[in-house]
């Protein structure tokens, strides 16, 4: 499924975005299209938290995949994917990055959907 659309992609969509979290999100959509899968990575991993540990969270999850906030472009669903599939998902993304099972669990599915062409940013 495409994700881009001309849809209004607000970031006040975004469950407890501070305004600090709007800005960082409308710079994530505007490098890679709305709701790319960066985008929803970040969405997942601060989803029932409030915006500075989100940002924590967000931050842990980059250090996790050698990105940085500046650039992202390591945060790939093949990247996602193999630390799933090297087994770490419990000691990186659980442990280190934060992330709760179900948002492991979600970021998992979001990954294997870009990579198996079910979602897209084209």
């Amino acid at each position: 499924r495409n994700l881009r659309s001309e849809d209004d992609c607000s970031t006040s969509d975004y469950e407890g975005s501070s305004s600090d979290d709007d800005e960082s999100m409308s710079e994530l959509n505007v490098i890679n299209g709305c709701r790319s899968f960066r985008s929803l990575c970040q969405i997942v991993s601060g989803q029932h938290l409030d915006g500075s540990t989100a940002k924590i969270v967000w931050g842990r999850l980059l250090k996790v995949v050698d990105a940085k906030e500046e650039d992202v472009s390591n945060l790939t669903p093949e990247r996602i994917l193999s630390i799933v599939e090297d087994g770490d998902t419990e000691e990186v993304l659980r442990a280190f990055a934060g992330l709760s099972t179900a948002k492991c669990d979600s970021l998992t599915a979001i990954a294997t959907s870009f990579r198996d062409g079910v979602l897209c940013d084209e």
